[in-house]
């Protein structure tokens, strides 16, 4: 009986941290003129709310964060920058897995997007 109370305990708290953990969706990289507008958006298209970062990546693998916090369902969390060079999108969400939000990274003055996946 105490090796299944041990064992159930312990699944409940693998269950938990599973809930917790962060999941990482990533862009295709896209490429930049001097002064061009780029924008990375993420809905939260789940019914909860969940936990946003957006971090720009260049191509030497310098990191621009902006931690959006607590994203309601149906609101966005939008990263602009104006960029030159190559650079892709990283979306980090807690409380929610791949399907719980839409995101894009697009050079506004190209026309040019990436789904982030």
């Amino acid at each position: 009986m105490k090796l299944y109370a041990a064992i159930l305990g312990l699944a409940i708290l693998i269950g938990a941290g599973l809930a917790e953990a962060a999941t990482t969706l990533v862009s295709g990289s896209l490429t930049f003129l001097a002064g061009d507008l780029g924008a990375c958006e993420v809905v939260n298209a789940a019914g909860h709310e969940l936990q946003i970062d957006i971090t720009l990546v260049d191509a030497d693998g310098t990191e621009f964060p902006v931690a959006c916090g607590t994203v309601e369902p149906g609101h966005t969390c939008r990263h602009p920058v104006t960029a030159a060079g190559s650079l892709y999108c990283k979306v980090t969400v807690t409380g929610g897995g791949k399907d719980s939000v839409r995101a894009t990274w697009c050079n506004v003055n190209s026309g040019n997007c990436s789904e982030a996946r």
